[in-house]
């Protein structure tokens, strides 16, 4: 069964690594914007794809998706309202963002299902 609690620990344990990283990255000061970027954008999403599976061992692929979804609307209206740059006007940047943190999401968690399975298999022998 699909736990709503899960959903919501795995999304602020992604929001807090997401502002411990931003945080560590503006104190290294990092002068490379796509790097930087690029970082926060792999720890936010792999995090979303370890943890769910964790928080919801039914429906890890689902909860890693709209944790994913709900992430990227989150970021999509902090630029929207916070930093005032029109992304949601831009069908094609909206859609690439969207596939491209899912698959990160997805992959990442089917890598942790994976490890949990194989782990279970050699706990039996």
């Amino acid at each position: 069964m699909f736990s709503l609690k899960g959903l919501l620990s795995t999304l602020g344990i992604a929001l807090i690594c997401t502002v411990v990283v931003s945080f560590l990255i503006g104190l290294l000061n990092i002068k490379y914007e796509f790097l930087g970027v690029s970082i926060i954008f792999l720890i936010s999403y792999v995090v979303t794809g370890i943890t769910a599976p964790l928080w919801n061992p039914k429906t890890p692929y689902f909860s890693s998706y709209l944790s994913s979804l709900f992430l990227t609307i989150l970021n999509f209206f902090a630029a929207l309202y916070v930093l005032d740059v029109n992304v949601l006007f831009n069908p094609d940047g909206v859609n690439n963002s969207l596939v491209l943190s899912s698959m990160t999401s997805l992959i990442t968690t089917f890598i942790v299902v994976q490890i949990m399975k194989r782990k279970q298999v050699n706990k039996y022998d």
